[in-house]
């Protein structure tokens, strides 16, 4: 049976709903449809500031989806890292855990862009997903910046106190390898504590250069363990000592002061993880000194 359509302009053969011929008669020349343009499938690579981390997905495998506002506009975009997929992809070790984000971090994303308009860093070893964040405590003036990841650090607050009876610890900090801190906490029997980096803030009431402050408080500078002699060193622009010496890992320290405070800065690591090495060494050169309300202060020319 066949079913015969008429159209202005053109004609339809329809036999057995299969499709025989489709085009318009112009004149004497048959003129094929338009067809739809081809989806291309491209890279793109962005950088802003985290607002929201929904895992709503991934409870039916789906993935976890990261909303950042783009820097220097308005433009929200989405990151989708794969949940149950996420070991298969090839750019699974340049992939920050979204469990370990938040509002807030800044993040810097490559990955293939999909038909959601979502990012997907997954498909090639030039993806990635790096996140940091920024901390700003005016009370102590001190702003500081850790990353979050791939390989990135828990940061834990206020949880150290001073060995010298005579100091107080106006604030702490302590940076762990997220991997290292996880096996920690979840260890069944007692063990050393993981290796790590910290900040300790101390109030500077006798307005002490960095060096006298090191030899005045050793209980608190662990100069005495020093195995080599305190040399000079500039953070943030201003005076500060470093030294190395031994614990139980072998250890680096920075002393400075800025304002009423003074700033011990120290990473106890295996020197064969040459990861946290590293990281200590960026953290400190991305030191900032503030004021209360003022924000971030320019380093010292």
């Amino acid at each position: 049976m066949k079913t015969l359509i008429y159209v202005v302009g053109g004609i339809v053969i329809i036999t057995a709903g299969v499709l025989l011929v489709k085009f318009f008669l112009v004149g004497s020349e048959p003129v094929l449809e338009a067809q739809p343009e081809p989806v291309v499938v491209t890279d793109t690579s962005l950088v802003g500031t985290v607002t929201e981390v929904n895992f709503e997905q991934v409870a039916a495998d789906g993935p976890s989806l990261i909303s950042f506002t783009v820097s220097g506009g308005s433009e929200t975009r989405v990151v989708a890292v794969p949940s149950m997929g996420l070991p298969q992809c090839v750019a699974a070790a340049t992939i920050a855990d979204p469990f370990q984000l938040a509002p807030g971090d800044f993040i810097e994303v490559r990955g293939l862009v999909d038909e959601q308009n979502y990012i997907v860093p997954c498909a090639s070893t030039e993806h990635y997903l790096r996140a940091q964040r920024t901390e700003e405590k005016t009370d102590v003036g001190l702003a500081f910046t850790y990353k979050k990841g791939p390989q990135g650090y828990v940061l834990e607050e206020n949880t150290l106190t001073a060995n010298d009876e005579v100091l107080e610890v106006l604030y702490s900090a302590v940076f762990t390898n997220t991997a290292e801190y996880a096996a920690f906490v979840s260890a069944s029997e007692d063990r050393d504590g993981p290796q790590n980096f910290q900040v300790r803030v101390y109030e500077n009431e006798s307005n002490l250069r960095p060096a006298q402050w090191v030899d005045a408080y050793p209980l608190e500078s662990n100069i005495e363990l020093a195995l080599t002699e305190p040399s000079e060193a500039v953070i943030a622009g201003t005076n500060a000592v470093q030294y190395s010496g031994d614990g139980l890992y072998p250890t680096l320290t920075f002393v400075t002061a800025h304002g009423d405070f003074m700033y011990l800065l120290s990473a106890m690591y295996d020197p064969a993880s040459t990861q946290i090495g590293e990281d200590f060494m960026t953290f400190v050169s991305n030191i900032k000194f503030i004021s209360p309300g003022a924000g971030v202060l320019p380093a010292a020319q």
